[in-house]
């Protein structure tokens, strides 16, 4: 997941929706960041990653890696990012 600043306020949290279907594994640490899951029913449903420090600053951007599993059956999956400024704007 590649989260570009698209404001002069950084970018201090990240929120990934995990598609129905899609078995989410595993994610890389990221320096300066907090990783937190949802889960329900055993299966993560939600991915976060706050800031610790300054966030993504104007001019930059930051990637998240994680390994998640397709489903079986083809189909589509529709991944919800919500990118939480600084400033209270999402």
């Amino acid at each position: 997941l590649k989260v570009p600043s698209e404001s002069d306020s950084p970018t201090t949290k990240v929120v990934l929706t995990i598609p129905k279907g899609v078995e989410f594994q595993q994610y890389e640490p990221v320096s300066g960041w907090k990783t937190s899951t949802e889960e329900k029913d055993g299966k993560v449903t939600r991915v976060t990653w706050e800031a610790t420090g300054k966030g993504v600053l104007a001019g930059q951007f930051q990637q998240f890696v994680f390994v998640a599993k397709n489903p079986e059956k083809a189909g589509e999956a529709a991944w919800d990012a919500y990118q939480y400024y600084k400033d209270g704007t999402v």
